[in-house]
């Protein structure tokens, strides 16, 4: 241990920790890790509520796909960004892993992938009401002052007569 102005400092501290959520290691490298601080805040973030970072290939070798696939869905707008960027730093979670098996099923049960990005883009709507089979969502983002009520059941009788006319 060196001494350095009072501040006790071991040699460098490798942690390891596996999520609980997926199973994949972290490693933690901490070149100069002062005794004195407070360790409990420091190893909160191993905690098994953590949540574990994927690199690309990780998110790829969980979904049964190509890398260069999961590149695709996240430029086509299906799957979200990485949490991180730049060279080796994505931040890939548990929220991509879903969405990328959601897409993956539908797409198999023979859904085109423009279909299934209109559906998926709904998962963070709200719904407020359903009815006869029908359901009503509203984006959370969104004032209710700015709802014109008027075009907007005008546009959902349209809809559903057009379904209705295709039987």
């Amino acid at each position: 241990m060196i001494d350095q102005g009072g501040a006790r400092i071991c040699r460098p501290v490798s942690l390891v920790r596996t999520c609980a959520g997926c199973a994949i290691k972290t490693k933690i490298l901490s070149r100069s890790f002062d005794r004195r601080i407070n360790v409990t805040h420091f190893m909160s973030r191993f905690s098994p509520t953590w949540p574990c970072q994927m690199t690309l290939n990780d998110l790829a070798t969980r979904l049964g796909v190509p890398a260069r696939q999961i590149r695709f869905l996240i430029a086509e707008g299906i799957l979200p960004p990485a949490a991180k960027t730049g060279r080796a730093a994505d931040g890939y979670d548990e929220t991509h892993v879903l969405k990328g098996q959601r897409y993956l099923a539908l797409h198999r049960m023979g859904m085109k992938p423009g279909s299934i990005k209109v559906l998926m883009a709904f998962d963070d709507a709200v719904p407020i009401l359903q009815a006869g089979g029908v359901e009503l969502r509203v984006i959370p983002g969104i004032s209710p002052e700015a709802i014109d009520v008027d075009a907007v059941l005008r546009a959902v009788e349209a809809a559903l007569r057009a379904y209705v006319a295709k039987g």
